[in-house]
């Protein structure tokens, strides 16, 4: 099974302050061009985070913008996460776990293109929200989804 090429383009809308912001790039993950990441090529195995240094005070407002291009193939597997955690810029777990699985205390909108029957994924394309690394759809930790 191949993973999907993956592509995140960031901008930074709202800090000032902050700019364009440093970036921890881990396992697999590249950088692409000056604002574009790719989280995994397309091999099997593969699993890569691309993470913000700088802190978020979330009792202030913020803006995230991107483009995420979840490849061609439709038979590729899993899909990606946009997370928030206080404590780690580490890479979670590969795989069904989408780089995300297990990274805790957080908050995690997967945007999920294939289905993981052990943690009751639909069998189409699909998008949640899970709590404290835990990607179960049917657990206290899935708030919302999955859509």
């Amino acid at each position: 099974m191949y993973k999907k090429i993956f592509f995140i383009s960031i901008s930074l809308i709202c800090f000032s302050s902050l700019g364009y912001g440093q970036f921890q790039i881990n396992g697999n993950a590249s950088q692409t061009t000056c604002n574009c990441y790719e989280l995994t090529p397309n091999a099997g195995g593969q699993v890569g985070s691309v993470w913000n240094t700088n802190l978020l005070d979330l009792n202030q407002p913020f803006d995230f913008n991107f483009q995420v291009f979840l490849g061609c193939n439709n038979g590729g597997a899993d899909g990606l996460v946009f997370g928030l955690q206080p404590n780690s810029t580490a890479v979670g777990v590969s795989g069904g776990g989408m780089g995300f699985q297990n990274v805790t205390p957080s908050v995690g909108v997967f945007i999920d293109t294939y289905q993981n029957g052990n943690v009751n994924d639909p069998v189409d394309d699909h998008i949640s929200i899970n709590l404290n690394g835990d990607i179960d759809h049917l657990s206290v930790n899935n708030v919302s989804g999955p859509i």
